[in-house]
Formats: structure tokens, C-alpha cells, sequence
């Protein structure tokens, strides 16, 4: 912040975003169906932008853990083990578009 003349914000961490929905979806001042819209209105545009800026390390983690996921899908003991592996993919997924406010989000 810079004071003086008012307030800015200079730097915002990454994780204040993730946060912040967490918070609002634990407090159940959104829905179930919310939390679905968003992810249905984020996940092309991490995709694209995971497509476009991805490494090579990204793609193998990427490989990695849809390999796991899709392992799980159909032989999976637990809804746990199933919802780590999704997860996992979608932060990966995030992680390779190097956004770093969306792996905050995700």
C-alpha cells in the first residue's frame, strides 16, 4: 500500500481469490448450482489458456493425472480417492495455464 494520497493496493496474493469463494461457499451465501456456473464458465477458458501455455513438465503432470482419474473413475472404493484425483487434474490444469490467480481459484 502506499500512503499519502488514499489507498492502493499494490500486490494482492494469489490465494486472497480462492479464498474468498471458499469463504462465500462455506457460508452457504451460494449455492450448490453456483459453485457449478462458475466452474462451467472458468474451466474452457483454463483449458485454452492451459493449451496455449503449457510446458513440457505441465503436460506430463497433466498425463499424470488424468491417467490416475480416469484409473479411479470406474474402480475407485471411495468418493475420496475419486474427488483428489479431480482435483488434482483441474489444478494441474490450472498450474500449466501459469495464471496464478487461477490456481487460486482452483
Amino acid at each position: 500500500m502506499k500512503s499519502g494520497s488514499g489507498t492502493y493496493v499494490t500486490r494482492v496474493s494469489s490465494s486472497v481469490v480462492g479464498e474468498a469463494i471458499e469463504r462465500l461457499y462455506l457460508s452457504r451465501d451460494c449455492s450448490y448450482e453456483d459453485l457449478v456456473a462458475l466452474r462451467a464458465i472458468l474451466e474452457p477458458g483454463v483449458a485454452t489458456l492451459a493449451a496455449i501455455c503449457a510446458e513440457p513438465e505441465d503436460v506430463e503432470r497433466l498425463e499424470q493425472a488424468l491417467e490416475r482419474l480416469a484409473a479411479l473413475w470406474y474402480s475407485a472404493d471411495n468418493v475420496e480417492d475419486l474427488v483428489s484425483a479431480d482435483t488434482d487434474f483441474h489444478m494441474a490444469l490450472a498450474m500449466a495455464s501459469h495464471n496464478e490467480l487461477l490456481v487460486a481459484i482452483f
